[in-house]
């Protein structure tokens, strides 16, 4: 398998030269974060809040950006950030204006559980991905697992032990035939990943809750590889597509939960470097990672922001399991 450093440059090329939604400048953000890329994070962050609403939502480029509840928070680590390495007040200030978006003012349940968009009551698994971590990282410990833990009991299925999709809280309705998608598993792997770090120790418990949550999720989706081929509706291929974006991430959340010490070693390492190999295979001499949900309709095989994104992240987290710097 080819894993060279000019490999994963050009990877990086291809991402920073795509067009990118709110949600996709935030998963950039948290790529090069990974990879050290610090600058680079703090000049992403610059223009996050450059096109930001009055309401403190950042990284808005479209109708469909602005119709966005938790989006927009996925920028909110890489503004914490930037604020922290460059003592800039206008990124503290648009870090505090999200934060108090996301408490006090977006759409949400009666529970207190953020939509995900603010013209439908809805529920969507994207949202563990994209909001719970950032408030982790706020110091906004509590809030941050109940939101994670608000999305799961809406949306975990457990005869399939996978996530729904789409709920919508207004009809008591699962959204498009209660479809397990393999990118929104993946989003809530990802998530504990990045939150356990962030919890203080005092929460063990919910801390073991959410690794649990994690390594369930890994075991369903596994069961879905078909010889290192993953589809966007994990268990309904008929009628669905090629989308290996939950190869890459799976492959992440397995290096990471061993690192973390929360998955066991044996029975799970073998998945990850498969997996990891089958997405080095699919990356292009310009760097386009291929076969992932493609944009910018998302119902296609192709190439998207987040393909390229959560590839890096995989190799990262590869780099850091092996411990060895010419890995990527």
């Amino acid at each position: 398998m080819d894993m060279t450093k000019e490999r994963t440059e050009a990877v990086l090329g291809v991402l920073l030269a795509m067009q990118r939604h709110c949600w996709e400048q935030g998963e950039a953000e948290h790529a090069l974060t990974e990879l050290g890329e610090t600058e680079t994070v703090i000049r992403m962050a610059r223009e996050t809040i450059n096109r930001r609403l009055p309401d403190g939502r950042v990284g808005i480029m479209s109708e469909a950006d602005e119709r966005t509840v938790t989006d927009p928070c996925s920028c909110g680590q890489a503004l914490r950030l930037a604020w922290e390495q460059t003592g800039d007040p206008r990124f503290q200030a648009a870090h505090e204006k999200l934060l108090h978006w996301t408490l006090h003012e977006a759409p949400r349940s009666e529970k207190g559980i953020l939509y995900h968009l603010t013209d439908s009551p809805e529920f969507w698994a994207d949202s563990m991905y994209m909001l719970p971590p950032f408030l982790a990282d706020a110091g906004e410990y509590e809030e941050a697992v109940k939101q994670y833990n608000g999305y799961w009991d809406a949306l975990f299925d457990p005869a399939a032990g996978l996530l729904h999709t789409f709920w919508h809280d207004g009809t008591g309705t699962f959204l498009r035939d209660g479809i397990h998608r393999g990118i929104a598993n993946g989003y809530a792997v990802i998530a504990v990943c990045r939150m356990l770090p962030l919890l203080p120790e005092a929460m063990t418990e919910e801390k073991k809750e959410l690794a649990e949550k994690a390594r369930r999720i890994i075991d369903g989706m596994l069961k879905h590889e078909r010889d290192g081929v993953f589809y966007d509706a994990l268990d309904k291929p008929e009628g669905s597509f090629v989308a290996m974006n939950a190869a890459q991430m799976l492959a992440y959340g397995i290096y990471r939960g061993i690192q973390q010490g929360w998955l066991v070693r044996d029975g799970y390492l073998e998945h990850a470097d498969r997996l990891r190999g089958a997405m080095v295979s699919r990356v292009d001499t310009y760097g386009f990672v291929n076969d992932v949900c493609g944009a910018p309709t998302f119902r296609v095989p192709g190439n998207a922001p987040n393909g390229q994104s959560f590839y890096l992240l995989m190799q990262c987290a590869a780099q850091d399991f092996v411990g060895k710097e010419d890995i990527i």
